[in-house]
């Protein structure tokens, strides 16, 4: 297991610390998808009128949040496997 090696020369904390960034990437993505629900439920009703007004930033405002979330499962998903491995 990676964590096992943790502390070892080379390979191991290599590994290690990879994984702490990576689980640190995931928690930082998760908090933006938590800010882009919380944005979506208080501003939710103007998002058709940034749509038309302004398409690119409706567009932005309409997906960055699950993007996000898309990459928030893909870093805790590599963690997660190299903490198993």
């Amino acid at each position: 297991h990676c964590l096992e090696r943790f502390g070892q020369q080379g390979r191991g904390h290599q590994c290690s610390v990879l994984t702490v960034r990576g689980w640190g990437g995931a928690v930082e993505k998760a908090i933006y998808v938590i800010t882009w629900v919380a944005w979506l439920q208080a501003h939710g009703a103007e998002l058709p009128m940034l749509l038309s007004d302004s398409p690119l930033t409706g567009v932005f405002y309409a997906i960055y949040g699950a993007l996000d979330l898309v990459f928030a499962v893909f870093f805790a998903l590599i963690c997660w496997r190299s903490v198993r491995d």
